[in-house]
């Protein structure tokens, strides 16, 4: 993560909600807490997916470790990238709104991920994993 966060900038806040090495299902809680992550109404997000990766290999999949990604329920965006190969990833869900920090349980997979690339050629948004 840079040393200053602009959360008005995609990549810092693609970097803050998704980009996490040494994540561990365990650590959802505190994590998000931590890095103040919510949904765009300023709400515990249902769902967080980190990436156990450095940035720079995630930002491979908007070059050579991606390829173009067609989602049909979204026929107009088409930035999306797909990887050529699966990360280790960790899913947090949501367990309880109700306490302050928000609650999350978390689940680790090896899975491939989509993500919108910019002009630049830097993933910008978490899309989905399969």
């Amino acid at each position: 993560m840079p040393d200053v966060f602009n959360a008005e900038n995609p990549v810092d806040k693609f970097k803050n909600q998704h980009i996490n090495e040494e994540m561990d299902d365990d650590s959802g809680t505190e994590v998000i807490d931590d890095r103040a992550i919510t949904d765009e109404n300023g709400n515990c997000k249902l769902t967080n997916t980190f990436i156990k990766a450095k940035f720079t290999s995630v930002k491979h999949v908007c070059g050579t470790g991606g390829q173009k990604y067609i989602n049909e329920n979204k026929p107009d965006v088409n930035n999306l990238r797909e990887s050529r190969a699966p990360f280790n990833i960790v899913v947090c869900r949501l367990t309880d709104a109700t306490v302050s920090p928000c609650e999350y349980n978390g689940a680790d997979y090896n899975r491939y991920i989509v993500v919108p690339c910019d002009v630049k050629g830097d993933p910008v948004l978490f899309e989905k994993s399969y």
